[in-house]
C-alpha cells in the first residue's frame, strides 16, 4: 500500500495513513501519513492528486509525527493517489505514495448507517379532558320575616254628653210644680152599662203619664238632696 523510493530505514517508516480503507464513501477532507518518529517541518510535501489533478489546499503540517494535509471543499468521487515526501527528525529523508478511491464528493454528506435504530417515540396521549365542574347551586333567599300585625286604631274616644235635662226636671221648675196627690179614679169611671165617651177613655192614659212624670220629679228631688 505504501510505496517509497526505498530513502525510509527501519527506523524511521510510516506506520499509518488517512484514508484507510481503498474505497471510501465519499472524498475525505484531509489525508495524512503517521510515522514512528518526529518529523521536520522543513522539507515536507504532499499531494492528492484526483480526476481533474490537485486536489489538496493549504499547508503541509507535521505536528505530532504526522504529515497532514487538507483536500478542496468539492474534491469529486473517483480515484485518488496521494504522493508524499518527509524528513525525519534524525535526518533521514523519506518518501512514499498511496491510493484510495471515493464514491462521492466532499460535499455530499454520507447516508446514514442502515441498522436497528431507536424505537420511534409514540406521542403520549392526550390527557382527559376534565369534565366541567357541576355549577355550584345559588343560596336560597331568606324566608321573609312576617309583617307585624297592623294594630287596630283605638276606638274614638265618645266625647261626654252632658245628660239631657227636661226643662220640667230642672230643680226651679220642680220646685213650682204641685205635686199632685193619689186621685180616686173609681170616682171617675163610668157605671156599668153606662156609655163611654172618648174623652173619658183617655182619662186613664193622662192619668198614668202624671203619675210617671211625677215620680220622675221625686226621684230627681231626693237625688239633689242627697250629701256631695
Amino acid at each position: 500500500m505504501f510505496g517509497g523510493t526505498g530513502l525510509a530505514t527501519a527506523a524511521g517508516r510510516p506506520i499509518g495513513v488517512s484514508p484507510k480503507t481503498d474505497v471510501v464513501a465519499r472524498a475525505p477532507l484531509a489525508v495524512s501519513v503517521t510515522f514512528d518518529q518526529s518529523l521536520r517541518s522543513g522539507g515536507a510535501t504532499l499531494q492528492v492528486i484526483g480526476t481533474d489533478g490537485e486536489d489538496g489546499r493549504g499547508p503541509v503540517t507535521t505536528a505530532n509525527r504526522t504529515l497532514r494535509r487538507k483536500l478542496r471543499l468539492g474534491a469529486p468521487a473517483g480515484p485518488y493517489r496521494v504522493v508524499w515526501k518527509v524528513v525525519a527528525a534524525d535526518g533521514r529523508r523519506m518518501s512514499g505514495s498511496f491510493s484510495f478511491t471515493a464514491a462521492r464528493s466532499n460535499q455530499v454528506p454520507a447516508p446514514a448507517a442502515v441498522g436497528p435504530g431507536p424505537a420511534p417515540t409514540l406521542p403520549r396521549p392526550a390527557p382527559p379532558i376534565p369534565e366541567p365542574a357541576p355549577p355550584v347551586p345559588e343560596p336560597a333567599p331568606p324566608i321573609p320575616e312576617p309583617a307585624p300585625p297592623i294594630p287596630k286604631p283605638a276606638p274614638p274616644v265618645p266625647k261626654s254628653v252632658p245628660p239631657f235635662t227636661h226643662p220640667a226636671e230642672s230643680p226651679a221648675a220642680a220646685e213650682n210644680l204641685p205635686v199632685a196627690g193619689p186621685q180616686p179614679v173609681a170616682a171617675s169611671l163610668p157605671s156599668p152599662g153606662q156609655p163611654v165617651s172618648p174623652g173619658f177613655a183617655a182619662v186613664p192614659i193622662i192619668v198614668g203619664a202624671l203619675l210617671v212624670f211625677a215620680a220622675g220629679v221625686v226621684s230627681l228631688l231626693n237625688k239633689r238632696r242627697l250629701p256631695a
